[in-house]
């Protein structure tokens, strides 16, 4: 539950998206809506890959990927053996893509992972990478009008690869994400962490002073 002081929001005002099992803060839902909606006038069949992510959650994602149950990318999107590096080392590489518990956007169910379903070839697996939205991916058509028309809505896309890796199918409210980051305390992270069972706190600790800013795109 994110009831750790650190990144403020109410849980009993996140609700399910349209009936679905992504969560997402109540006072984004109409603009959400209306911006579906309008994709759909232009073509687009907009899913929810990720919406609200608990901090065990995202704790459990860093975890797996710190003891290789889940893969790691690298600045190129391929796979990257992490086995021999140190603890520091390997945190820094898992938080080009996964931020730390406590430090992802997606705790303040004011940002999402969208993308266009029926632009994904048969067959295909969601990969959600920047490939897909390149000049010669399939998801290029979706991106050119989201980068038209996420304003429209109140929505923008704060991974632009300046702070973390490029994520152009995460978009944020951005007023009530920016409000709610206003709360953020990080003192009352490093005391989590501290007080947390986590593998890799102590890596954690050290890289979050050095780049929380970073992970929640506040730079």
């Amino acid at each position: 539950m994110l009831n750790n002081n650190f990144a403020l929001v109410d849980e009993s005002l996140l609700v399910p998206f349209n009936h679905t099992n992504c969560l997402c803060h109540v006072q984004i839902v109409d603009r959400l809506k209306a911006l579906i909606t309008d994709a759909a006038k232009h073509g687009f069949d907009v899913a929810i890959a990720s919406a609200y992510r608990s901090v065990e959650r995202q704790a459990l994602i860093v975890e797996e990927k710190f003891t290789g149950r889940r893969v790691v990318l690298d600045e190129n999107e391929q796979v990257l053996d992490i086995s021999e590096f140190d603890d520091y080392q390997k945190i820094s590489r898992i938080c080009l893509f996964s931020a730390l518990p406590g430090l992802s956007r997606h705790h303040l169910g004011t940002d999402l992972d969208i993308y266009p379903k029926n632009l994904l070839p048969q067959n295909k697996r969601l990969q959600l990478t920047a490939y897909e939205y390149a000049e010669d991916g399939y998801f290029y058509p979706f991106l050119a009008y989201m980068q038209e028309n996420l304003a429209k809505f109140g929505f923008y896309h704060p991974y632009t690869g300046t702070n973390m890796a490029y994520e152009p199918w995460h978009i944020s409210y951005g007023s009530l994400a920016n409000s709610l980051l206003a709360n953020f305390n990080l003192d009352k992270l490093i005391m989590f962490y501290q007080n947390s069972n986590y593998l890799y706190k102590k890596a954690a600790i050290a890289y979050a002073k050095l780049h929380y800013k970073k992970m929640l795109a506040l730079v």
